[in-house]
């Protein structure tokens, strides 16, 4: 009988409890919606099945609702939590005692004179006559502490004090301090790497202002040298100086040179711009990030491929190398270039034909803004297929990406241009003479808190295509991916 109850235990411990149902009590200004979109614990939906019930997260999420609550200006809110266990569910029932909302009647800055009162209110998102939000005014913070970087004040220090009664008083007290200059920039950890090729990338100079959006660009000049895997700036006082900073950056270096293989059942593109097939498929991979300890990587990569819905015959092989450097003579120009030799078939023809394919290709770019840059690309490169005829095909490229959106992923506002004008033949010869010219248009307005009209506009032209040709290259107009032409 002891054994028969150790197990009867062992199996009520180890049983799957399910949520059956969520209910609330005294939610007068929050709806249930609301509810299920911050708590962790919810009913079954058709999103989330069977959801199952943890006692443990119970009081995160009565915690989690507390400080929704204080977001809307419910400071003296109180939340209890509770649940009921029928055999194989669980119910769960929060009480809630919102009490008073409160208001922002005034919001005071001492001490700033550097930014302007209006500006450390948006920043906050303090506004009078509307619900107080501490939640969000602490969430906040670094936006202020940014916009004061910006200016050279690098120690200075806020303290944000409440004052509530019936509605709440706002106090934010700014002590600004000096303008901050940088001395000197200590290098850590950088390996065998010489110095004066790091110190090439800093944006700023002795003496000069300390701006945040200055160290952010040196930071990302020196991932972009694809040596570092963090380069982290650290600012350090001087001693017996109230102005200065020394720069400390702290590096951790990629593995220098590696090898790395794949393989498998993965889909390849055997043909350009065509659909990617089921493939039996391996990679292998030798990689170079700093050649002759100089930030110039060099790598070089076979890919073969059998295609599985063909006969085991007429596989997909590439092989090429690559050499590039940001730098070139003495001039920040990022540079890569490529030479390749490649086969793939014809699909589209009666007879699965092989096509050989080599070349070289030069890619450059210049980078302006966050997310705007300028990009040539030239290529030559050559075909041959069973007929024995050759065809030479050279063409140079530019590509112009203004991108004034406020944030990549998650828009509100701004716009997107793209402009590509690429011409094959007419300049650098060859046996293919067109232009092709493509136009990109996005346009993002807010329209209330929530929404946002997006717009996209796509304009394309090829001039002196002939059609008529049998061609291996392909030029085409994608719309809704890299290989749709939806339009």
């Amino acid at each position: 009988m002891c054994l028969a109850a150790f197990l009867g235990i062992v199996r009520s411990q180890t049983e799957d409890i399910f949520i059956r149902s969520i209910s609330l009590d005294g939610n007068e200004h929050v709806a249930m919606n609301e509810v299920l979109l911050i708590v962790r614990q919810r009913p079954p939906s058709w999103l989330f099945r069977r959801p199952d019930f943890d006692s443990r997260l119970l009081k995160l999420d009565a915690l989690t609702l507390k400080s929704y609550y204080h977001s809307k200006g419910f400071l003296d809110v109180v939340v209890d939590e509770s649940s009921t266990i029928d055999e194989d569910y669980a119910d769960i029932f929060y009480k809630i005692t919102e009490g008073k909302q409160y208001f922002v009647s005034e919001v005071e800055v001492v001490g700033q004179q550097a930014v302007s009162p209006e500006k450390i209110k948006t920043l906050l998102g303090l506004t009078e006559k509307k619900p107080y939000n501490p939640v969000r005014v602490n969430d906040k913070l670094y936006l202020v502490e940014n916009e004061y970087h910006e200016i050279g004040k690098l120690f200075f220090n806020i303290n944000i004090q409440d004052d509530v009664t019936d509605s709440v008083k706002v106090i934010i007290q700014v002590a600004e301090g000096k303008n901050i200059y940088v001395n000197k920039t200590y290098l850590k950890d950088m390996g065998l790497i010489d110095s004066s090729l790091v110190l090439r990338e800093l944006t700023y100079k002795p003496e000069s202002l300390y701006r945040k959006s200055t160290m952010d660009e040196t930071e990302k000049r020196l991932r972009e040298m694809g040596v570092f895997s963090m380069a982290n700036i650290i600012p350090v006082q001087v001693a017996d100086s109230d102005s200065l900073v020394n720069i400390i950056i702290e590096f951790r270096r990629f593995k220098q040179r590696e090898w790395n293989s794949t393989g498998g059942y993965d889909p390849i593109r055997f043909a350009e711009g065509a659909e990617p097939l089921p493939a039996l498929s391996g990679t292998i991979e030798w990689k170079n990030r700093s050649l002759f300890n100089y930030p110039t990587h060099l790598s070089t990569k076979l890919l073969a491929g059998v295609p599985m819905e063909e006969e085991l015959i007429l596989p997909r092989i590439r092989y090429d190398v690559s050499i590039g450097s940001n730098w070139i003579l003495g001039v920040r120009f990022p540079t890569s270039l490529t030479g390749y030799y490649e086969t793939f078939i014809d699909y589209y023809t009666e007879e699965l034909e092989t096509i050989n394919r080599y070349g070289v290709n030069l890619s450059q770019m210049i980078r302006f803004g966050n997310r705007s840059y300028f990009e040539t690309n030239s290529v030559w490169e050559s075909f041959s297929d069973q007929s024995d005829q050759n065809l030479q095909k050279r063409s140079i490229a530019f590509k112009i990406n203004l991108d004034k959106k406020d944030n990549p992923l998650y828009t509100r506002k701004g716009y997107l241009i793209l402009i590509m004008l690429k011409s094959a033949g007419y300049i650098l010869g060859g046996e293919r003479d067109y232009l092709k010219g493509d136009l990109t248009f996005q346009s993002y307005v807010p329209i209330g808190k929530k929404s946002v009209f997006a717009l996209r506009v796509k304009i394309g032209k090829l001039w002196g295509w002939t059609s008529g040709d049998v061609d291996y290259s392909y030029e085409k107009f994608y719309l809704g991916g890299s290989t749709s032409m939806r339009g």
